[in-house]
């Protein structure tokens, strides 16, 4: 089975966020052909949108879909969370300081090179920036979109 890192992004809608092109059927759907990660150093980023999202909704608690999403997550039932390694942050260092300023995207690619995967992100700026570098430590085929992958 392929290994796929999961961004942001595709776990929203689980925690009740919507997002634009993201359905929440398709990516449940990825569990069949891929096993499927997130970096544990990506869960602030993850919590501080769902929190937006409640206070957006002007709803003064966290919804309990976002609970039984985020009890999900932790205990790793259908996502396996990823510790940090060495690799994972020195690549991840690397990326942020040829220039892309998303520190999460960052953390998310180094993951996908630290356990041989891909990174699932809809994030353009991200494959613009690693084929402009023309790095081979650096490889722009590690990103991948929704379009990019079979359910």
């Amino acid at each position: 089975m392929a290994r796929l890192v999961l961004d942001t992004t595709y776990l929203l809608p689980f925690f009740g966020v919507a997002v634009r092109g993201v359905d929440e059927k398709r990516v449940a759907a990825l569990r069949r052909r891929h096993e499927l990660f997130y970096p544990v150093l990506m869960l602030s980023e993850l919590w501080a949108k769902v929190l937006r999202e409640a206070e957006r909704r002007g709803i003064g608690e966290v919804p309990p879909q976002a609970i039984e999403a985020l009890h999900a997550l932790l205990t790793q039932v259908d996502v396996r969370l990823v510790e940090p390694t060495p690799r994972q942050l020195l690549v991840a260092a690397e990326l942020r300081l040829a220039g892309h300023r998303d520190l999460f995207d960052c953390l998310g690619y180094g993951c996908a090179v630290a356990i041989g995967g891909k990174f699932l992100s809809e994030d353009r700026s991200l494959k613009r920036l690693l084929e402009e570098l023309g790095s081979r430590d650096l490889d722009p085929e590690i990103v991948i979109s929704a379009e990019d992958i079979q359910v």
